[in-house]
């Protein structure tokens, strides 16, 4: 037995049943996968802009799980599709914001987050990311949080619609 296989034994009929977890990584890396993919391509519908997933994710020196192929952005961008990350559990507990492996933060003054709560998109993004370079007033926003001493607006994505191209 290799340490990614566990066993399970059913408690309905008594069967072996054999769990591996390598898959489960790879289903979960693939959901990630298409989940940039997405947010990626609601982008480029978004702001006109062509956006792409960063090849080879956290493993290049760009930096970022998508970036705009048509101009260098003053920000990154974060995508996490995790049960964990919901509007509830951010108001609730903000250290949902910090990645549970690492305790490092999952945003910061120069990076924006996306995440998925139920079927609608949301994007965490700084104060001072969102006034240089969106065109809509910040009262648009779901909610504001203070997160380690700066100020974050919760937005549905489609606050993409606002950017502006010419920064």
């Amino acid at each position: 037995m290799t340490n990614k296989q566990q066993f399970l034994i059913c408690p309905k009929c008594g069967d072996t049943l054999k769990i591996d977890r390598q898959k489960t990584g790879s289903r979960n890396k693939k959901r990630g996968g298409e989940f940039e993919r997405r947010v990626a391509k609601l982008l480029t519908e978004y702001t006109g802009l062509k956006w792409n997933r960063t090849p080879l994710s956290g493993a290049s020196i760009i930096a970022g799980d998508i970036y705009c192929l048509d101009k260098p952005m003053p920000f990154t961008i974060e995508c996490k599709d995790r049960q964990d990350i919901t509007l509830l559990k951010i108001f609730s507990n903000l250290d949902v914001l910090r990645n549970a492996k690492t305790n490092e933060s999952l945003i910061s003054d120069k990076q924006i987050l996306v995440f998925r709560d139920r079927l609608q998109n949301f994007a965490v993004i700084h104060q001072g990311i969102f006034t240089a370079n969106f065109n809509c007033k910040e009262e648009s926003a779901k909610s504001i949080i203070k997160y380690r001493g700066y100020i974050y607006s919760i937005f549905v994505l489609d606050v993409f619609r606002y950017f502006r191209k010419g920064v």
